[in-house]
């Protein structure tokens, strides 16, 4: 039905502009702590750190995602009404589980190596906690189905769906205020110990 391939489509394009879009703060919130360690302003960088870069990454998520989303109808199956009750990618279909696999494999370790090269741990591990959290649950979700050609038994698609909705929730807060402020403490902590010092 229509509507399950609106659900199924936009669920779908939602996992890749999620998860690409943690991605892309991450490597940027890298560039910001370095550069507060550093005491310094945004020095000059790669390209990805400039405002064409920018837009490079923001365009090439959009359309891989765009693709990604629609990649059940190119694919030629469709979009699947799981037993969680909602329309997706299907994970009993051995082709677009093995992509899925493969994508969300790729940004979590991508995620990882981002905020291992950021190490401040004690001030950002929530950020990539939860990320990790709400899409590891696809990864034995795919290769269950890969395997079986059927899905894991209910609950299980439903709570990665709730997961995965609660993240979606929480990331303005997450991204858009407790990420600056920890930004700012951090940036102001270290203007007081800077000034201190100097006045030594």
């Amino acid at each position: 039905s229509f509507g399950c391939i609106l659900m199924g489509w936009y669920s779908s394009f939602s996992l890749v502009a999620m998860m690409g879009s943690h991605c892309f703060v991450a490597f940027y919130l890298k560039k910001v702590v370095k550069d507060c360690n550093a005491s310094e302003s945004m020095s000059k960088g790669s390209f990805l750190e400039t405002t064409r870069g920018f837009l490079v990454v923001v365009l090439s998520l959009l359309v891989v995602a765009i693709l990604f989303g629609s990649m059940p109808l190119m694919q030629g199956d469709g979009y699947h009404l799981t037993n969680g009750g909602f329309c997706y990618a299907d994970f009993t279909n051995g082709s677009q589980a093995t992509v899925i696999l493969v994508f969300v494999v790729f940004f979590l370790s991508v995620s990882m190596i981002i905020w291992y090269k950021i190490g401040e741990w004690v001030d950002y591990w929530f950020f990539f906690a939860a990320f990790f959290c709400t899409w590891i649950l696809w990864v034995p979700a795919a290769i269950y189905g890969m395997a079986t050609g059927e899905e894991f038994a209910s609950p299980y698609m439903i709570i990665g769906a709730i997961i995965g909705h609660s993240n979606a929730l929480i990331n303005p807060v997450l991204y858009g205020v407790h990420m600056f402020a920890t930004i700012d403490r951090k940036t102001q902590s270290e203007r007081k110990v800077e000034k201190e010092i100097e006045d030594c």
